[in-house]
């Protein structure tokens, strides 16, 4: 335990391998299809489609906008299912799961809240999800905050596995910028040098953690395999949202009400409230008000 803490510490993650039984592993992927399958069945009665934060699954953007035909398996055309903790009874108790928990405590202390639960499903031909930064998305303080990346597949380079770029969790959060139009490119500006890079290669079950602050990407799936995997962001009850700076044309009132925060005009950056809105209170104090 003392050198996984020391590896988080100064690489910035650690990788526990078996964490999860096959049989673990096999009743998550059961329940994600059956979430899918709910979800298609209800779709396809009433033809509506929310955006991306209002579903619980996210079809791949080309399928959404009918560039790529659907294909005859449902899953191969969901990249993610989202805010799982709060729409399934499954993965609200798998959050909590005391294989998981004492990795977070270690790092997070006893209060704790799950930022984040999903389900990354990177069917093959899925694109890259860019170079990034959690707490760009979050915006929290102090940034106790942690990843939690279990492999449902083998997860490698070809598929399209987890690549960190260590020791880089300590420099506060890089720039990231987006098409506000299509926020699934949120990411870092400046992209990694790739001699530094390390690809996190996982079997199914095994289990990534990695500090909210890590440098990460995941390239695009060029094999004809599924890459599952779960995925949830916890953070300490203490932490708090981040202010931007003030904008040049801001009045002191304005301010002094909160209107330069991340996920408020006039932040030139994308609306991403909803990655801020906590999900579900693991342990301890929930310290009060539903956005951590």
């Amino acid at each position: 335990e003392t050198s996984r803490m020391s590896l988080m510490e100064e690489e910035g993650y650690y990788v526990v391998k078996g964490l999860f039984t096959a049989e673990e592993v096999a009743a998550c992927k059961r329940e994600i299809n059956q979430i899918i399958c709910k979800w298609y069945e209800n779709f396809e009665r009433t033809g509506v489609e929310g955006d991306d934060w209002e579903e619980p699954v996210n079809r791949l953007p080309a399928i959404k906008d009918g560039i790529r035909p659907m294909p005859e398996d449902k899953e191969a055309s969901v990249r993610r299912l989202f805010r799982m903790a709060v729409n399934n009874e499954f993965f609200n108790k798998l959050c909590k799961h005391p294989k998981i928990l004492p990795h977070c405590q270690k790092r997070l202390g006893d209060d704790i809240k799950l930022l984040q639960s999903m389900a990354l499903l990177k069917p093959p031909g899925s694109a890259e999800k860019i170079w990034h930064q959690d707490n760009a998305y979050f915006r929290l303080t102090p940034c106790k905050v942690m990843g939690c990346w279990i492999a449902l597949d083998d997860a490698t380079v070809d598929n399209g596995c987890m690549h960190m770029l260590p020791r880089c969790h300590k420099t506060g959060v890089w720039e990231h910028s987006a098409n506000v139009d299509f926020h699934i490119d949120y990411g870092m500006v400046h992209t990694p040098d790739p001699s530094k890079v390390v690809p996190i290669i996982l079997s199914p079950g095994d289990a990534l953690f990695f500090d909210g602050r890590l440098p990460h990407f995941t390239p695009k799936n060029v094999s004809n395999n599924m890459r599952r995997a779960i995925q949830f962001h916890y953070a300490a009850s203490e932490c708090k949202p981040t202010k931007c700076p003030p904008q040049e044309d801001e009045s002191p009132a304005e301010v002094e009400a909160g209107a330069g925060h991340f996920d408020c005009a006039p932040c030139i950056e994308p609306t991403y409230w909803y990655y801020r809105k906590a999900e579900v209170l693991v342990c301890g104090r929930d310290y009060g008000g539903e956005y951590i």
